[in-house]
Order: structure tokens, then C-alpha cells, then sequence
């Protein structure tokens, strides 16, 4: 649940709330771009299934030309994931600490985690699964109330707060898409065959529609929170003269 009290009038925050408008826009570019990679990678993995399979089945048609040709692509599309992501996940991660200290400044309240977890709770095994939707859920909360005047919670804290439905459908694509995969390449990864290149694919096809779905929600996430920040930036920004 979220403060029944009224806002109060909009006072200075606790300190300058930045622009964050610049790099929001920097992170939704770098999601498309990453979709577009996604999506090309999308199109070689069903090429590379159909081919795969006909390998497996012992047609006759399969082209060897064919193959050598899905294999440069398939390539060049695992490369071009790999780059976009590791761009955007760092621009994405400096939003977030930007974000965090706008969201800090406008509603003075306890996170539930520490800073330095916006880069850790990423990787770290098993707080992988919760961390950073915690991190973002309480960026949202306090940003959001913080644009509406509100300095408190109201007597709750960011652990009783109603959660945004947002943010729990992102992170329940991100899981999905991202983390669920990972455990079939791996499994995939120990063996060198046919079969194991078919489950690749497989999976890779599977699992677009979710990955490509998060992005979109991503930056949905980063454009609503700025707006947030933004919007009680320029409200409680000093009247020139």
C-alpha cells in the first residue's frame, strides 16, 4: 500500500535532484539497438534449427555452402549480442546509480539494498533472482511518490510499500528470458553435437519473444522513473529573475 496522507507542498529535496534525461535517453537507444541484435540473431538461429535438423534427419539437400554461410552469421549475431548487451547493461547501470541518488535525494528513506549492489546483485548466485528487481522497485517507489510531494512513507518502509506492476512484469520477462536460458547453454555447452546445436537454437527461439518483450519494458521503466525525476526537478527548481 502506498501513504494515504496527503502530498505536501513541494519543498527542496535533500539535495539537487540532476538531470537524468540525457542518459535515459542514451539507455532506451542502446535497448533498441540491442533488439535489433537480438532480433537478427533470432532470424540465424531458425535458419541454423532448419539446418540443424536436416543434418540430423541425414537429408541430402543441406547445402554445404549453407552451412558454412548460418555458421559466419550465427557468428556474427552471437557477436553483435554480446557487444550491444555488455554497452547496455553498463549504461543501464549508470542510469541506476544516478537514478538511486535523484531517488535518495527526493525522499530521504532507507533502500533495502546497498548501492554497490546495483552492480553486484547481478551477478552474484541466487540474490541474482531478487536483488535488482528490489533495487528498481524502490528507485520507482521513491521517485514516484517523491514527484507527488510526498518526504515519507507514511509510517511503512520500501518493504511493506505496494510494488509496481511494472516492474514485477519486467523482471518476471527478465528471469524468463535472461537467467532460465543460461541453464540450458550450459547444459548445451558440454557437449559438441548435433543434438546440442538443435537445443541451442531451439532455445534461443523460444526465448525471444520474452527477452525482446523485457527490453521494451526496460525502457518503459527508465522513461517513467526519469519523468518522475524530472518532473520534480523542474518543480522545485530555483524561479529565475
Amino acid at each position: 500500500m502506498h501513504p494515504q496522507t496527503p502530498a505536501a507542498p513541494y519543498g527542496p529535496p535533500a539535495r539537487p535532484v540532476r538531470p537524468l534525461r540525457a542518459m535515459a535517453v542514451a539507455v532506451i537507444a542502446l535497448l533498441g539497438v540491442d533488439a535489433l541484435a537480438n532480433l537478427f540473431a533470432l532470424v540465424t538461429a531458425v535458419d541454423r534449427a532448419f539446418i540443424v535438423s536436416a543434418l540430423i534427419d541425414g537429408s541430402e539437400t543441406v547445402d554445404a555452402a549453407a552451412v558454412e554461410a548460418n555458421d559466419r552469421l550465427y557468428l556474427a549475431g552471437a557477436t553483435a549480442q554480446t557487444l550491444t548487451y555488455v554497452l547496455t547493461a553498463v549504461a543501464f547501470v549508470i542510469w541506476l546509480f544516478r537514478a538511486r541518488s535523484n531517488a535518495e535525494a527526493m525522499m530521504p528513506v532507507p533502500h533495502r539494498r546497498n548501492a554497490a549492489w546495483i552492480v553486484f546483485g547481478w551477478g552474484v548466485p541466487i540474490v541474482n533472482f531478487w536483488y535488482p528487481r528490489q533495487i528498481v522497485d524502490d528507485i520507482w517507489t521513491t521517485s514516484w511518490l517523491g514527484s507527488l510531494g510526498h518526504t515519507g512513507l507514511g509510517g511503512l518502509t520500501l518493504r511493506t510499500a505496494r510494488r509496481s506492476r511494472l516492474v514485477s512484469a519486467w523482471w518476471l520477462l527478465w528471469v524468463i528470458g535472461m537467467i532460465i536460458p543460461n541453464f540450458v547453454y550450459r547444459y548445451a555447452a558440454r557437449r559438441d553435437d548435433l543434438s546440442s546445436y538443435l537445443l541451442t537454437a531451439k532455445t534461443e527461439i523460444v526465448f525471444a519473444v520474452p527477452v525482446l518483450a523485457c527490453a521494451a519494458l526496460a525502457a518503459t521503466i527508465v522513461w517513467r522513473i526519469t519523468g518522475f525525476q524530472e518532473h520534480r526537478r523542474q518543480v522545485t527548481a530555483p524561479v529565475s529573475r
